[in-house]
């Protein structure tokens, strides 16, 4: 099946609510994690991070995306 095990997230802040922390400015947050477990989907969150951070580097109209580690409990 090519459902994800683990949806997007997105986490809606009321404005103001983050100023003066890491994500100032903005309201709206989406965390993407891996779709599966192993290795080799983590690798592919990796994978869309880098190419994201790339194309940064070309274009300023891209996504502005961190790299987190996220525990489930």
């Amino acid at each position: 099946s090519n459902t994800c095990e683990f949806p997007p997230l997105r986490l809606n802040f009321k404005k103001g609510q983050l100023d003066e922390t890491l994500f100032d400015g903005q309201d709206k947050v989406k965390l993407v994690t891996h779709c599966r477990n192993g290795d080799r989907y983590e690798q592919n969150v990796v994978k869309e991070y880098l190419v994201y951070r790339l194309y940064n580097v070309l274009t300023p109209l891209g996504f502005q995306v961190r790299m987190a580690h996220i525990t489930y409990v």
